[in-house]
């Protein structure tokens, strides 16, 4: 009887365990603070990405927006062209708009770049006016080809000035010359 007892209560035990409780779901903005799912759901979608991660009594979503803009003073752009001219060396023209496609991995989206001659031959037919760069992160193992226009950034320099969320493998700053800073993520 004392078997038949114990088998009972650890039959239930493991029910409880077992069975599926209802997930609360946590919507978050772009500062990390909670918002209501109406205020989640009314956001232009174009203009960001969600993040989804899952605990064993709750689902979270995040905002992640696309495009971060903000803008260099002048010391600091200086610093900013400083270190690329060091990177890229004399082809940098301060005075052009900069597009720099930082990669973490060394990928098929990176070979998509590099052979997208429809993208290189825009560049070079408006290259009085936009000047554009490949880098690959510390870790991305991507190799160096400055006859594409590809740099590795052994400092993480590109991804520790402009990349505020990591979570993307791929990102893209756009520089212009009087300092505006335009990042789109993903």
């Amino acid at each position: 009887m004392k078997n038949l007892i114990f088998l009972l209560l650890i039959l239930i035990y493991s029910q409880n365990c077992s069975a599926q409780k209802s997930k609360k779901t946590i919507y978050l903005d772009e500062k990390n603070k909670e918002i209501s799912k109406e205020k989640f759901k009314s956001i232009d979608k174009n203009k960001l990405y969600i993040i989804k991660s899952k605990s064993d009594n709750q689902r979270i979503k995040k905002i992640i927006y696309k495009e971060n803009y903000s803008k260099l003073d002048s010391n600091q752009l200086n610093q900013v062209y400083s270190a690329l001219k060091k990177i890229i060396g004399s082809d940098f023209n301060p005075n052009k708009n900069t597009l720099i496609h930082l990669f973490d991995e060394n990928n098929k989206h990176l070979e998509k770049v590099l052979e997208n001659e429809r993208y290189w031959s825009w560049i070079y037919a408006h290259s009085d006016k936009i000047q554009s760069y490949v880098f690959g992160s510390k870790d991305s193992e991507i190799k160096e080809d400055i006859t594409k226009s590809v740099f590795f950034d052994k400092y993480d320099l590109i991804k520790n000035l402009f990349i505020t969320n990591k979570d993307f493998k791929i990102n893209h700053v756009f520089i212009e010359p009087n300092g505006k800073i335009i990042v789109f993520y993903g």
